[in-house]
């Protein structure tokens, strides 16, 4: 009888171990498996490190080509408006310098049928 009380309470402890000896091995065997996933997501979260300081560099370029496009944008207009109003200067004082060109082609033109009216007068009275 406590041969049979040993022999089931070996069969009891062998099947207990070999339970517990298979849940170790599935408990080892997810530690391993959350460990590679772990240093996959530390792989993961490094190379996103670098890539955010890639865009922040890529972002503190862009403001600055930003600034330097809007001075130069507004040096190219400041100058555009300086051209503009010598233009406006040239083409008022052209403007100026045709009208006396005008006058003075009229005053010609006046002083031609004048003179033709004269030379005209005097050969008929020659003649």
């Amino acid at each position: 009888n406590d041969n049979s009380t040993l022999t089931e309470t070996v069969a009891r402890l062998r099947a207990e171990h070999t339970v517990l000896f298979q849940k170790r091995r599935r408990l080892e065997q997810q530690l391993e498996s959350q460990q590679k996933e772990l240093r996959t997501l530390n792989t993961g979260m490094c190379r996103l490190g670098v890539e955010l300081q890639r865009i922040n560099g890529l972002i503190a370029q862009n403001a600055s080509a930003r600034d330097a496009l809007k001075e130069d944008n507004f040096n190219l207009e400041r100058k555009v408006v300086v051209d503009l109003r010598e233009m406006e200067t040239e083409a008022a004082h052209l403007s100026g310098q045709i009208d006396m060109a005008r006058v003075s082609k009229r005053d010609v033109l006046a002083e031609i049928v004048e003179t033709e009216r004269q030379v005209g007068g005097s050969s008929s009275r020659r003649g």
